[in-house]
């Protein structure tokens, strides 16, 4: 029942894009680890730490609509769900 017109109504700590493959044991091991930017490999990374800034390189991003951020920092209390996407991008 999702279409277009649905919105992700949920919390989002941080956004890492990647422009090599990573393993799971990889993805795992820093799950809960804030990234300092230079990591090999990393292409974008959005702490959304108050702000848009891209900690990896110069894409920042914009805000649409009227986002707010979280004072659950990092989310105490809260059962944290992992989820990977896989997708394939062709630049």
């Amino acid at each position: 029942g999702v279409d277009n017109t649905s919105y992700f109504d949920g919390l989002i700590d941080d956004v890492r894009i990647w422009n090599t493959s990573r393993t799971t044991t990889e993805m795992d091991d820093n799950f809960e680890t804030e990234l300092v930017g230079n990591e090999s490999g990393l292409v974008a990374y959005y702490k959304l730490n108050d702000d848009y800034t891209d900690s990896a390189s110069s894409f920042d991003l914009t805000s649409s609509g009227s986002p707010v951020f979280s004072t659950d920092i990092p989310f105490i209390g809260a059962v944290a769900v992992q989820f990977h996407l896989w997708f394939l991008s062709l630049f």
